[in-house]
């Protein structure tokens, strides 16, 4: 049994930032990954910024996880719902449960969860992703589990939010990042490679309140899937 850990940015689709080309790597899902690892528990990241979503599932029908954990936002949110609706719906990719975190989780928690998501994690995920997981696998019961939501009986039920870390040293062990390469060829600049890497844990409550809540309708064309 395993984990993948995953979002839904692919670059190629984003016709702006091509332009500017300075992609960042996702190092929260890194973060977690190394605190799996450091608690030897199986997980797989997929970065999808440099590859297509026909990958990406190509990659989960492989590694066929007991749970695929995704990484949303604000920007990513539509591609994380339609990747949301194919894993719950297709059974070539074994029926993952389903968990989400991020920014955008906070103000939205009702609305993710009514699109077929098993589980959101509020706050940080380090630890909390894997007592969760521990409690998927072993069949256990995960409502005293904090800092999580989930329906039951179709209303949502948030757990008290979890205490922040205070020692990060766990979440750098044996950090594999497979595409580093990549993101350094995208910032070679007069011969010379940089990365850019976005290091805050977290945003601003007002930041929240004020960007995270207005979307209250997610429409993709004519169609509203939020």
């Amino acid at each position: 049994m395993s984990i993948v850990l995953t979002h839904t940015y692919y670059l190629y689709d984003d016709v702006k930032e091509q332009a500017i080309m300075k992609p960042y790597p996702p190092l929260g899902l890194l973060y977690i990954s190394g605190y799996l690892n450091a608690h030897k528990v199986e997980n797989h990241i997929y970065d999808s910024t440099f590859f297509s979503k026909e990958k990406q599932l190509q990659f989960i029908e492989e590694k066929q996880p007991k749970v695929v954990a995704i990484y949303t936002n604000l920007m990513t949110k539509i591609n994380v719902i339609k990747l949301v609706k194919i894993l719950k719906n297709d059974s070539k990719y074994g029926y993952p449960k389903l968990i989400l975190g991020g920014p955008d989780i906070t103000y939205n928690c009702e609305k993710y969860l009514n699109t077929g998501v098993d589980f959101l994690i509020i706050g940080e995920g380090e630890e909390t992703t894997l007592e969760l997981y521990e409690a998927i696998v072993s069949e256990r019961d995960f409502s005293t589990i904090t800092g999580i939501a989930y329906l039951e009986n179709d209303n949502v039920k948030k757990t008290p939010p979890r205490t922040k870390m205070k020692d990060l040293s766990d979440c750098l062990y044996q950090i594999e990042m497979q595409s580093y390469e990549k993101y350094l060829e995208v910032g070679n600049n007069h011969g010379k490679s940089s990365m850019t890497v976005s290091t805050q844990r977290g945003v601003l409550t007002l930041v929240n309140g004020a960007v995270l809540q207005y979307m209250d309708k997610v429409i993709e064309g004519d169609q509203q899937i939020w």
